[in-house]
């Protein structure tokens, strides 16, 4: 499916940002417009099931997210692609760059596990527990109504079984011959601890201080500046 997408900026080179889950493209990256549009061609897309790209299939979802993007990106005349990924949006962009290796010109990832961290078990049940919470805000219910098709609880359901991270496939993107540039947050501890040396030796790696898992909102300066030197180097 051709996703809904916002289109900023203008330049030879495009830079995509996947979003975050039941966030959008311009919910998750509007505010870092201002670091790249004069300089960049910037596709902001919402994925499936999330703000205006509804979808009711929500099986195999990483596989279709990578499928919808490459539909995408021939919709709109682009040929490669530097790729930016946030939490899932980076899970998304690692399948898209496995099957469709040839259009990325760089995979910049971050808020991602490259192997399963020692305390996995009860980080996702801490990720359980903190859906149940959404689930039971009205202020909350209201707010994902109000940008999410009416089915976005569904989008819950991907990640209500502990075995539905990727973590094969992280690995593998990295034994692919393609530029990679790592970013996390020196708070968010189950990310770096999954960054080991295999990681460093295949991957360009940032640390930015005092972030967390969501370093386009926790960090957004830095985290641009990490992903324009990475893309200029």
């Amino acid at each position: 499916m051709i996703l809904y997408a916002e289109d900023f900026g203008h330049g030879e080179e495009t830079v995509i940002f996947l979003h975050s889950g039941l966030q959008t493209g311009r919910t998750d990256f509007e505010h870092l417009l201002p670091y790249f549009n004069d300089r960049y061609r910037i596709l902001l897309p919402d994925l499936r099931g999330h703000g205006k790209s509804g979808c009711d299939n929500l099986e195999n979802y990483f596989e279709s997210a990578a499928d919808d993007l490459a539909d995408t990106i021939r919709h709109s005349g682009i040929t490669d692609i530097h790729l930016v990924g946030v939490s899932l949006g980076a899970l998304a962009a690692v399948h898209f760059a496995l099957k469709y290796r040839a259009s990325v010109k760089s995979l910049i990832l971050s808020g991602l596990m490259f192997k399963k961290p020692y305390s996995y078990s009860e980080l996702h049940k801490n990720q359980i527990e903190m859906q149940n919470k959404v689930l039971e805000n009205k202020e909350t219910i209201t707010h994902f109504d109000s940008i999410h098709p009416p089915d976005w609880r569904r989008l819950l359901d991907i990640t209500r079984n502990p075995s539905w991270y990727p973590f094969d496939k992280n690995a593998e993107v990295l034994e692919e011959k393609l530029p990679i540039h790592v970013i996390a947050g020196s708070e968010s501890a189950h990310e770096l601890e999954t960054i080991d040396a295999h990681v460093r030796a295949k991957a360009s790696i940032a640390v930015i201080d005092n972030g967390g898992h969501l370093l386009n909102h926790d960090s957004p300066g830095a985290f641009s500046r990490s992903i324009l030197d990475y893309i200029h180097r």
